[in-house]
């Protein structure tokens, strides 16, 4: 295996919108520096990782990434494969609002190209330090379980995915980059927060990355999994004990039952289906009364009614990436996937399977179909642009590839 691997700053001016909240905040300073990490890594195909310290990531910024490496590298269109870590105290806007994601305003505001062109930019610069200073390398794979972090955040005892992974590169000059894997929503901040940061993972990428070069995180089925039973308080120094304690149990894991991987395959393919159809308003609010929920109810109708506008009936089109080592498969994948259907899709494989959120586009949330019986009006059925039903269709759907794939 050839491995190489870099970062750069990414963190933007101060006083842009910053993402994560219904409502746009100004950034006025900054906690800790936004990067993007790159892994490049090679054996009978390549590859091209990266990770984002943003709220997500937009499918226009990654193809404009994927045709300048595509121009300098000579690659194909599926050996890039982009994520972000779900920082909700990055910059926004971000999304290409020209399609059905224009419902997205409310979080990301206007486009700003500039700051897209940046963003792409610095990629490459991290790609052409990785790429440059390749070597030989080996890769260990480790895992373990973890809830110290992370809970279902409406049901503290309801099961998750909460299996902590770790991928090692260790190259023949001694130099290491992991990838590490877990499933949560890392905020501790609240959406009073103006400053730029990674927010939980910041103290987690400072102590991991005095051990190891390069440090990336890939944010699993967190769509229904947060910090709100495990922390305690939302300031920055209950940010820094959960950060110092989640990179402790990581750097445990990293050299925890390791086993050698090798054989890298990188295969794609596109998910496509019709977004859900709406009730009405009246019936909304007869949901709404049945249940006598009385705060954000204008937020929510707002939004409602963006997603009817915007989203009903239309066709999505999800761009699925698989990266795979010997029995361990990483599934990327454009949404905020429930815990739930992480668990479903590892039932029906034997071999080791890791879901990436937040890869390559974004289309929000994706919940299960008990989400849509229990509470059809929770802000994350609200806001999906999904049928029930289809995120358990979407699983059985990754399961057949990654079958058709002999893995």
């Amino acid at each position: 295996m050839i491995a190489g691997f870099a970062k750069a700053i990414i963190t933007p001016s101060l006083q842009l919108p910053m993402a994560g909240y219904i409502g746009l905040r100004k950034s006025d300073g900054i906690l800790d520096n936004l990067h993007v990490r790159c892994i490049y890594l090679k054996e009978k195909e390549e590859v091209f990782l990266f990770q984002y310290d943003l709220l997500y990531v937009d499918g226009v910024m990654v193809n404009k990434l994927i045709k300048r490496l595509q121009k300098q590298y000579s690659i194909k269109k599926h050996q890039v494969i982009v994520n972000a870590i779900h920082t909700h105290s990055g910059p926004a806007q971000i999304l290409e609002k020209s399609g059905w994601n224009q419902r997205l305003d409310y979080i990301d505001g206007d486009y700003d190209e500039a700051l897209v062109d940046m963003l792409v930019e610095k990629a490459i610069q991290a790609a052409s330090e990785a790429y440059q200073t390749k070597e030989e390398a080996v890769l260990y794979f480790s895992k373990d379980h973890f809830r110290d972090i992370g809970t279902n955040r409406n049901q503290k005892d309801k099961a998750i995915d909460d299996t902590l992974s770790v991928l090692k590169i260790r190259n023949q000059s001694g130099c290491q980059a992991i990838i590490f894997s877990y499933a949560c929503h890392p905020t501790i901040m609240h959406e009073e927060n103006t400053k730029y940061s990674c927010d939980l993972l910041g103290p987690a990428f400072e102590m991991l990355e005095k051990q190891v070069s390069l440090a990336m995180f890939y944010n699993g089925a967190c769509g229904d999994v947060s910090t709100r039973f495990t922390k305690n308080g939302s300031g920055i120094q209950e940010v820094k004990r959960l950060g110092a304690l989640w990179a402790q149990h990581i750097l445990e894991v990293m050299n925890k039952n390791e086993m050698q991987v090798n054989d890298l395959k990188i295969s794609s393919f596109t998910y496509t289906c019709k977004a859900r159809t709406y009730i009405s308003q009246e019936d909304l609010q007869v949901l709404w009364n049945k249940q006598q929920r009385n705060s954000r109810e204008k937020e929510l109708y707002d939004l409602y009614e963006k997603m009817r506008y915007y989203c009903e009936n239309k066709q999505l089109s999800l761009p699925v990436h698989m990266m795979q080592f010997d029995t361990i498969c990483y599934v990327y994948v454009p949404v905020e996937l429930f815990s739930s259907l992480a668990l479903y899709l590892k039932s029906l494989l034997s071999n080791e399977i890791i879901l990436v959120s937040y890869a390559m586009d974004y289309f929000s949330y994706m919940p299960d179909q008990a989400a849509y019986d229990e509470n059809p009006i929770a802000f994350e059925a609200v806001i999906s642009p999904f049928a029930k039903g289809c995120g358990e269709h979407f699983m059985d759907c990754i399961v057949s590839h990654i079958k058709k794939d002999h893995f």
